[in-house]
């Protein structure tokens, strides 16, 4: 109606203007040229004139209103259509609004609620006041139901009538109100832990550890305080913090500052004392939000601890911090206490069934062997689950060379034949893995009543559910090296052959890069009392030695290196060629003999569709975030992923990306 309305008035003054114009042109005649028009001599004729142009203009007039009035009836029948008869006071009551557009979506008839809000909408267009309402009038094919936009200090939820042209609005700010009160004000539990607590307590407590755990302590309760946050001491080396979900993002916002005070707090002392906070959130239940803290705290420690990990019901956790590795001796107290009851598992089942990862390595293999020995120790009939094709070929050269067919035969079941074998009374045992999709046989897994998990890398989100012996250790440089302390510290003498301790001696070798990266005194010690048992280190080291081709393939890798950021570099092999997940780790492992380097990742093609990237580090950076973000896993200074689908060029841009997004994060912190 309006742009009716626009027309009509610049009819009108087109109209009288070239009234004034014909006027002004008669009075300049009459004055300068009166002898051209006589007849305005005369007082009848002017009259005459007069009355004509009169007529005129109400005969316009008459016409711009019939027009306005027909424009207004039509209008009048399609808000009418709309609101049907007499609910136009219901509506008012309910705040809800009614708004009129025309073909050009400008606004030409609003309801009660505008005009009380003071709203002068009419005549503007529809989608410059209000850009929120846009998909309603765009070319998508499904139109939204339904949009909430804020306007005017208000909140609306705006439903769309697009063929009588109506907008309703219903007004939802008190609503919206308390749906962001109640978001704000939900509880958020936190776990906090000082990580090796127990471990220091055994080295005395001496004044710079008196000091040291005192800063931290009081870390810890100035920042609850600084935000009010209900804060309690449940046991020596943990708290149980209660905040609001407004006070948690503040807390994220400044990326959990206690973690960051406390690594501060150790660079200055010569004791490393770390911390770990666990969040569980999003949940109205108190017990469930203590539970998901809790499970958090577990996931922070399994992983190494000094970080953060957020449990959010119903969706993924999220990890931060993590960028130290943790390197405390181990308790032996604690180890001890461990073999028992993993013995003691053993002992109450008929058999076991040890199920190494897929594509299985040195390590895979070696602490497997390892825990059958533990296994027949027990006087109980165990198998390794893994058929041939399911080994690595390095790995499986260097069983050819350690045992006869026979051997393996006997000692080895296929994943088919140990679902079928399966009953009740079987402990399945994981190792050198914890994430069940990894498993030489993940449906057996899935049958498992009881299951028993022994890992090195750090704990993923997706661990096997409710396992009943379960050590994830990140500070082990491998796992071959947490069976050796389960068989140290055994009660029974284990049995453990010769050809067993070199394998498992290969699985360190190979996890440590020859002892040269992840070691601990634990490490060293695992490997004087495989040396006491036989294992011969020449044989072992043979087995990592590269064929001809191999060494060629590696050095065609490594002349493609670029340095993304300092100290990290990136290696791609040539898309034509397939290349075996070792050589990637290996190529990796030698890379890291140059002095200058911290990081580097090779991706190559380890299959027609599938691209790997494995990555190692000095200590200095944990690749293992970067490679779990890539859906990927393994350990703080090495570590892989396996990508299915993608190209090296992909591979490559999704990996720089990561790093970039790793180095702001590193920055912030």
């Amino acid at each position: 109606m309006f742009q009716t309305l626009r027309k009509l008035k610049k009819g009108t003054w087109i109209f009288f203007f070239i009234q004034a114009i014909f006027a002004a042109a008669l009075v300049v005649i009459h004055l300068y040229f009166p002898e051209t028009l006589p007849f305005l001599f005369y007082p009848e004729a002017i009259l005459g004139l007069l009355l004509l142009a009169l007529g005129a203009n109400v005969f316009y007039i008459i016409h711009v209103l019939e027009r306005m009035e027909n424009q207004a009836r039509k209008n009048f029948i399609n808000v009418s259509s709309a609101l049907g008869a007499d609910i136009s006071e219901a509506y008012r009551f309910g705040e809800i609004g009614l708004l009129g557009y025309d073909g050009s979506q400008e606004i030409i008839w609003t309801s009660e609620l505008f005009l009380d809000r003071k709203l002068q909408l009419l005549g503007m267009n529809v989608l410059q006041i209000m850009p929120a309402l846009k998909p309603f009038f765009g070319d998508l094919l499904e139109k939204p139901f339904e949009i909430k936009m804020d306007y005017a200090a208000r909140s609306y939820a705006v439903m769309h009538l697009s063929e009588l042209r109506i907008l309703i609005f219903k007004d939802i700010s008190e609503r919206e109100h308390l749906y962001r009160m109640r978001k704000e004000e939900a509880l958020v539990v936190s776990t906090i832990v000082l990580d090796n607590y127990a471990d220091i307590v055994t080295l005395g407590k001496g004044e710079t550890y008196s000091q040291l755990e005192g800063d931290i302590r009081k870390a810890i309760l100035d920042w609850a305080k600084d935000y009010d946050m209900l804060i309690r001491r449940i046991k020596d080396d943990t708290y149980l913090a209660f905040m609001s979900e407004l006070v948690y993002a503040k807390v994220a916002k400044e990326n959990y500052r206690p973690l960051l005070q406390v690594r501060e707090i150790n660079k200055k002392s010569e004791i490393a004392l770390t911390i770990s906070m666990g969040f569980g959130r999003g949940n109205p239940e108190v017990a469930r939000l203590a539970e998901l803290s809790a499970s958090a705290i577990d996931v922070a420690l399994s992983r190494g601890g000094n970080q953060v990990v957020v449990n959010n019901y119903g969706s993924h956790m999220e990890f931060h911090g993590g960028g130290a590795d943790k390197k405390i001796k181990k308790n032996a107290v604690r180890t001890r206490v461990l073999s028992l009851s993993l013995f003691a598992h053993l002992q109450s089942n008929q058999a076991v069934l040890i199920v190494p990862h897929d594509e299985a390595d040195f390590d895979a293999l070696g602490s497997a062997f390892g825990l059958y020995a533990l296994a027949k120790s027990a006087k109980r009939q165990a198998y390794i689950v893994i058929e041939e094709a399911q080994i690595e070929p390095k790995t499986r050269a260097g069983l050819r060379q350690l045992f006869k067919k026979e051997e393996l035969d006997a000692m080895w079941m296929a994943p088919s034949k140990a679902l079928d074998a399966y009953n009740v009374n079987t402990l399945v045992i994981m190792t050198d893995f914890h994430r069940p999709m990894l498993a030489t046989a993940p449906k057996l897994l899935e049958a498992a009543k009881r299951v028993a998990v022994l890992d090195h890398h750090r704990r993923a989100e997706d661990v096997i559910d409710n396992p009943i012996f379960n050590v994830i250790d990140p500070t082990a440089s491998s796992t071959s090296e947490i069976v050796v302390e389960l068989i140290r510290y055994n009660k029974e003498k284990v049995d453990l052959p010769s050809s067993f301790a070199t394998l498992m001696f290969a699985g360190m070798l190979l996890d440590t890069n020859n002892f040269k990266a992840h070691t601990t005194t634990n490490t060293f010690e695992a490997a004087t009392y495989l040396k006491e048992r036989g294992a011969d280190n020449v044989k072992a080291d043979s087995f990592m030695k590269d064929e001809y081709e191999e060494y060629l393939l590696k050095t065609k890798i490594m002349s493609n290196l670029e340095s993304p950021h300092f100290g990290i570099m990136v290696a791609a092999a040539s898309p034509s060629d397939i290349i075996d997940r070792t050589a990637l780790a290996k190529a990796g492992d030698e890379a890291m003999s140059v002095n200058g380097i911290k990081a580097i990742f090779v991706i190559g093609r380890i299959a027609e569709n599938q691209v790997g990237i494995s990555a190692r580090s000095d200590g200095t950076m944990n690749v293992q975030m970067i490679m779990e973000k890539m859906g990927g896993g393994g350990h703080f200074s090495s570590a892989a992923v396996q990508l299915d689908g993608q190209d090296i060029a992909k591979a490559r841009q999704d990996l720089l990306d990561m790093l970039n997004l790793y180095a702001q994060d590193m920055h912030q912190e």
